[in-house]
């Protein structure tokens, strides 16, 4: 039911170790408890320029967060996303990571100082060189703040490291060795195109469609997405079984996913009803089937999930809780069904 992997940020060394490098200083669901920072516009605006897309990554947190979004543009061959609290990591899977976090309480100069002074020139699989930094700068188009530059050893994966840092957002971006320059450009627009906004959707991108969605809090843990995929790990996270998902242009019919649950182990209560639900504001089947385990398995131990899926050609969102969970859950899966919006779809402008 998951995407493949654990996690499909794990499918990237490079977003692992983006994340870990920020621990303690901002990363996505660590460090302080800050609230914000205040909405600022991109210093350049309008549509995506060709080889790039915009993507929404909405605060997770729940009660206590901020109710924020930030808002960039990222490179059309990053593949992968992971979010989490405060923020998002993008990957190509092998050769470049980035993250953006807001509401990051720590200064860049510390973080230098705490995470990458250390560190220099020791000569080891930790090692790293060319560090500069500078406390002020033009960093997101024309917003002032930090820059700092670093390249890591990275167990021999080199890297040149930029990270950016402005009202309280702050930007990581890795590439191989030698391609920081090379890679100036790409990173310059994604940085001009940073926002932070009153919103609560994410993104949801792949297969040729783009859509809005929104992530139910407070049940939202992580969201991880890839291939036109975006996989919800709900709280509470006690078993694979209880998630929501958001997949684009499917590849199979629900009438098709239902003949295959005919056949499944440990699977009843099929009813496809045809035409029963909207999404998009279109006609949309829906397929209802319960997961029963008897004994641990599949990443969960025993119980019952109810599991529906509402869908048509252009997208599908699926929703599993226990009966006990569903009476909890009912108004945000209703949210969640009425919140989808497609941006932008093959064929359909």
């Amino acid at each position: 039911m998951t995407l493949s992997g654990t996690a499909l940020a794990a499918s990237s060394v490079l977003t692992l170790l983006l994340l870990a490098s920020a621990c303690g200083s901002g990363a996505p669901g660590d460090g302080p408890s800050v609230v914000g920072p205040t909405p600022f516009p991109a210093s350049v605006a309008g549509p995506a320029p060709e080889g790039f897309h915009a993507e929404q990554c909405p605060d997770l947190r729940g009660e206590g967060g901020s109710g924020l979004t930030l808002q960039l543009l990222v490179p059309d061959d990053y593949r992968t996303s992971y979010r989490e609290g405060r923020g998002c990591s993008f990957s190509t899977g092998d050769e470049r990571g980035l993250s953006v976090t807001m509401g990051v309480g720590q200064s860049l100069a510390d973080f230098r100082d705490e995470a990458v002074a250390p560190f220099e020139g020791d000569g080891g699989d930790d090692g790293l060189t060319d560090v500069s930094y500078d406390g002020d700068v033009a960093v997101f188009g024309d917003r002032h703040g930090e820059a700092l530059a670093y390249a890591p050893f990275n167990d021999g994966l080199p890297l040149d490291v930029r990270v950016l840092q402005a009202d309280g957002v702050r930007l990581h971006w890795d590439v191989a060795a030698g391609r920081g320059e090379a890679e100036a450009d790409a990173l310059a627009t994604v940085a001009a195109s940073v926002a932070v906004v009153e919103d609560d959707r994410a993104t949801c991108t792949g297969r040729g469609v783009t859509a809005l969605y929104l992530p139910p809090l407070p049940q939202t843990e992580t969201v991880e997405s890839g291939g036109g995929r975006c996989y919800l790990y709900l709280r509470p996270r006690e078993s694979l079984q209880r998630y929501a998902a958001v997949v684009l242009s499917p590849r199979d019919s629900l009438a098709e996913q239902a003949d295959r649950l005919r056949g499944a182990e440990n699977v009843s209560g099929i009813v496809l009803e045809p035409g029963a639900a909207q999404l998009d504001g279109r006609p949309a089947d829906r397929l209802t089937w319960v997961v029963t385990l008897t004994r641990p398995r599949f990443g969960s131990g025993p119980g019952t999930w109810r599991n529906v899926a509402v869908g048509n050609d252009t997208a599908r969102l699926t929703w599993a809780a226990t009966p006990e969970e569903w009476v909890e859950d009912q108004a945000s899966y209703d949210a969640f069904l009425a919140s989808l919006d497609i941006v932008t779809a093959a064929g359909r402008g």
